[in-house]
C-alpha cells in the first residue's frame, strides 16, 4: 500500500507553498507558545504589560507574574528591576514598534525577552529570546501559531483537529458576518480551553496558500492612506511605516466616548481591545486612557483604497459631530 492517497475527490488547499516562518514550532495559539516557553525553562519571574490580552495571564503562574506599566509610545516601566533569569514578555503593539522592540532587548540585555508578535506577522528579530505570532489575526485560519526559541523545546504530541472552527469562516462568506459571528465565538472558547497542541494540518494547509508579500504590500498602503487621512486627531505616537514591516490596524488614539459604537453601528466592526484594563489599574495611568479610547482600524488585505477613503471619511465626520 502506498503511504499517499490519489486520485478520488479534490480536497482545498493542496498547494504546499512555503510557509513565512518554516523553521518554526507549529502549535494551535500564541497563549500555549508563551505556556510552552515558560515551562521550558525555569524563570525567577516573568514580567508581563498590564495593557495586554488577559488569557495570556492564565499561562503564568500567579507566584512568578509581575505587571508592568507602559509609558507614552509604549515604553516599559518596571516597579521591580527585572534581573538575568527573568522573563519579559514585550509585545509589538499593532505591528507597529518594530524598533522599539530591539530597544527594549539591548536595554535589559542578560535578561531573556520575549516578543509577542501576534501584532507584528511580519516582524523577525534574532536578538530575541523567543518570538510567538498568531497567523488568525492577519489571515484566514482560525487557530495556529509559531514559536522561534533560542530555547530546547519539544512539542506536545498531540495534534489539533480543527475543522469544525471553520464552518464560523465559511458562513461569513456566504451570509456575511452575523451568521458566522456565535460560532466564531464559540471557535474562540474552544480554543481557550485546548490546552496546547500542534498545529493542525488544515491551518498549516492554508498558511501554505498565502501570498505574503502581496498581503504585507496591501496592509501597508491601507495604514499608509489611514494615517494621512487621520493622523491629526490620533494622539498616539505613530512611527514611520520605514521602522516596521507590516501593521495588523491603524491604531487611532482619540478622546471621543461614543465612537467605536458608533462605527460599529455603521458596519464598521471594531472592537474594544482589553477593555477591563480601565478598570483595573488607576484612571491616571496609560492603560487606563488605552483601554478607554483606543479604536483599531482595519487596514488588512481584504480592502483597497476606497474602502480606506470611506472609512476615513466616517472617522472624521463622527469625530467632528456630522449627521451619520
Amino acid at each position: 500500500m502506498l503511504e499517499k492517497e490519489y486520485f478520488g475527490y479534490i480536497e482545498p488547499f493542496y498547494n504546499t507553498n512555503k510557509e513565512l516562518y518554516p523553521d518554526s514550532l507549529k502549535l494551535n495559539a500564541a497563549r500555549y507558545c508563551i505556556h510552552e516557553q515558560i515551562r521550558s525553562k525555569k524563570y525567577s519571574k516573568v514580567f508581563i504589560p498590564y495593557y495586554m490580552c488577559s488569557s495570556v495571564f492564565d499561562e503564568i503562574k500567579a507566584e512568578n507574574l509581575r505587571k508592568y506599566r507602559l509609558q507614552s509610545g509604549m515604553v516599559p516601566f518596571f516597579d521591580e528591576v527585572p534581573q538575568e533569569g527573568d522573563l519579559i514578555i514585550y509585545p509589538n503593539y499593532f505591528g507597529i514598534y518594530d524598533t522599539r522592540c530591539e530597544e527594549v532587548i539591548k536595554e535589559y540585555a542578560g535578561v531573556d525577552i520575549m516578543l509577542d508578535n501576534t501584532q507584528a506577522f511580519y516582524h523577525f528579530s534574532d536578538s530575541a529570546a523567543a518570538i510567538c505570532y498568531s497567523p488568525r489575526k492577519f489571515f484566514e485560519v482560525t487557530d495556529g501559531a509559531y514559536l522561534i526559541s533560542k530555547q530546547e523545546i519539544e512539542l506536545p504530541y498531540e495534534r489539533d483537529f480543527s475543522a469544525d472552527r471553520y464552518h464560523a469562516l465559511l458562513l461569513r462568506c456566504e451570509r456575511g458576518a452575523g451568521a458566522g459571528y456565535q460560532g466564531h465565538l464559540n471557535a474562540e472558547k474552544e480554543l481557550a480551553d485546548l490546552g496546547p497542541k500542534r498545529m493542525s494540518a488544515l491551518t498549516s494547509r492554508i498558511l501554505k496558500q498565502i501570498d505574503y508579500p502581496s498581503v504585507r504590500a496591501r496592509r501597508r498602503s491601507n495604514f499608509n492612506l489611514l494615517h494621512a487621512e487621520l493622523h491629526q486627531f490620533n494622539e498616539l505616537q505613530i512611527p514611520d511605516i520605514s521602522n516596521f514591516e507590516c501593521p495588523m490596524v491603524y491604531p487611532l488614539l482619540v478622546r471621543h466616548d461614543t465612537l467605536t459604537a458608533d462605527l460599529v453601528k455603521k458596519h464598521v466592526f471594531v472592537p474594544r481591545w482589553w477593555a477591563t484594563v480601565k478598570d483595573a489599574v488607576p484612571e491616571s495611568w496609560y492603560e487606563a486612557h488605552l483601554s478607554q479610547f483606543l479604536v483599531p482600524l482595519p487596514v488588512d488585505q481584504r480592502y483597497d483604497e476606497s474602502d480606506m477613503k470611506k472609512i476615513a471619511d466616517l472617522v472624521r465626520d463622527i469625530i467632528n459631530g456630522v449627521a451619520v
